[in-house]
């Protein structure tokens, strides 16, 4: 794995250097500042089509970093994601232009800890919960991530054809029991097409397909203490008769999803995103002859209506958002086993979960002479809804937000200096909780810690700042840090952190 991420490392900054030795249309640091744009970024929506990455940027920039990235907090938000992390970062990106053609790569690679996990020993917990093994225990973990991406597109006349493929690797494991050695992969493509109907105006679809595995083994050395595992079903619940030594399983799925997009061209006038997916996962206990405990289904749909104006000096953006998500667990039921092998009779629906968030962001920004500044207004609503049917337990809670975020930037001389300052609060509007008290079990634990995070008011601020120094007008050497806090349930608060140096060219 490693000598992956060396290869396509090399191959992505070769390309680079080689295309960027051709791209002289503008100065390195206008090229910055164009790329990071406030209002460009309300369009971001777009980009889940391939072929609208022909119409991103008019220019070419690639940049390359390594930093850090820490987190603290006296209480987690949830105990299964710990209490904070420290990891070392190596990123490498690339946009580039060359006639018809648009290139782009990512590759980032993250080395680090984990801090104080409780009730979760599975790996990309999102993605696989309720069906997480856990244990009261947890404790530290090690987590090594690799990330690869790249994609084409190619413009010719009035069609444009992208293609994008994606693959995401983790590995996880604990020195001290329980010692969880859990290793993912996630493999993702796209294809994409855009036809310009009349004078710029682009209708574009794409589709996608993903395939997922993860084996998560948990062992046990210690022969005085050895703690329960667990088999979660959601809200506090688990499987009762799997508990135990059962303690090596696998996950596997797939996905697949839609995007119908509608933009200008010239990134004038309004903008339009549709997208639906479709994930199918399945937990699988390898101990016991590949039972098949229980499987997800979630359905995922999101739309995006934006506007964007203005001139170079006077640029303004508008965009609605509003996603919504259901995820059903059903939990097969097996009969007397004989041999080993359990032969599976029913199966039932016991887990329900929607989401549902829905808001409006705005952006200005005016540019005058070598500086600019920006000012964002966003406001929306969040919901969740947790079912689980027999025994009965249910959370509904609900928020509005407001957030505020004051940005600037200023060249002096060979220098780019970018800050952006934000503040968010949310406020609970709605929080009920239904079956679910400390006197029903260790797994009632986290689902009322994770409660109380959601049915009180919360506040999170944001800072960051990057100094960018052009060299000869051919690259960049920067360096940015970005700092955010939260005060949350009450008397919590979280501190992370991040830093990085690097080059852009």
């Amino acid at each position: 794995m490693k000598a992956r991420y060396i290869i396509l490392s090399v191959f992505l900054f070769t390309a680079m250097t080689h295309v960027v030795a051709a791209d002289n249309s503008d100065s390195i640091l206008n090229k910055v500042d164009v790329h990071t744009d406030k209002v460009e970024a309300f369009r971001d929506c777009l980009y889940d089509n391939p072929a609208m990455q022909s119409f991103r940027h008019s220019t070419s920039l690639n940049n390359i970093y390594v930093g850090y990235s820490g987190k603290w907090s006296d209480k987690a938000i949830r105990p299964e994601y710990g209490t904070g992390y420290n990891k070392w970062v190596g990123h490498i990106d690339a946009y580039i232009r060359k006639k018809a053609f648009t290139m782009w790569g990512k590759v980032l690679y993250t080395n680090g800890q984990v801090n104080s996990i409780l009730y979760n020993e599975s790996s990309d917990f999102d993605l696989v919960y309720p069906y997480v093994m856990a244990d009261t225990v947890g404790g530290n973990t090690r987590q090594e991530y690799y990330y690869f991406l790249g994609g084409f597109s190619y413009q010719k006349n009035r069609f444009t054809l992208g293609v994008e493929g994606s693959y995401e690797a983790r590995m996880e494991y604990r020195t001290r029991d329980p010692r969880p050695k859990n290793l993912t992969g996630d493999l993702k493509a796209k294809v994409g097409a855009t036809y310009d109907i009349d004078n710029g105006n682009l209708v574009g679809l794409a589709v996608s397909a993903r395939r997922y595995k993860q084996t998560n083994d948990v062992e046990l050395y210690s022969e005085t203490s050895v703690p329960v595992i667990y088999h979660a079903t959601g809200l506090g619940t688990d499987y009762y008769r799997f508990r135990g030594v059962n303690t090596s399983t696998y996950y596997k799925g797939y996905s697949f999803g839609s995007v119908l997009d509608y933009a200008r061209k010239d990134k004038r006038g309004l903008f339009a995103s549709f997208g639906y997916d479709y994930l199918y996962l399945e937990k699988i206990i390898s101990d016991l002859n590949e039972l098949p405990m229980a499987e997800i289904k979630e359905h995922d749909q999101s739309f995006s209506l934006g506007y964007s104006g203005g001139t170079r000096t006077n640029a303004f953006g508008l965009l609605l958002t509003e996603r919504y998500t259901n995820r059903k667990g059903t939990e097969n039921i097996f009969g007397t086993a004989q041999s080993n092998i359990y032969p599976q009779i029913s199966s039932i629906t016991q887990y329900e979960r929607e989401t549902l968030s829905a808001g409006i962001k705005g952006v200005y920004r005016h540019s005058i002479s070598r500086a600019s500044w920006n000012i964002a207004l966003s406001a929306g609503y969040t919901s969740l809804k947790e079912l689980y049917a027999e025994p009965v337990r249910k959370i509904d809670v609900a928020s509005l937000y407001a957030g505020l975020t004051l940005g600037g930037r200023f060249y002096t001389g060979q220098f780019l200096i970018m800050a952006d300052a934000g503040i968010k609060y949310v406020g609970s509007t709605k929080s009920d909780i239904t079956g679910i008290t400390s006197a029903d079990g260790a797994l009632s634990l986290p689902v009322l810690q994770m409660y109380d995070y959601y049915a009180n008011d919360r506040i999170v601020g944001k800072a960051k700042i990057e100094a960018d120094y052009s060299v000869k007008d051919k690259y960049v050497i920067f360096a940015s840090a970005n700092w955010e806090y939260s005060d949350y349930s009450l008397s919590n608060h979280y501190n992370m952190l991040e830093i990085a140096i690097g080059v852009k060219f």
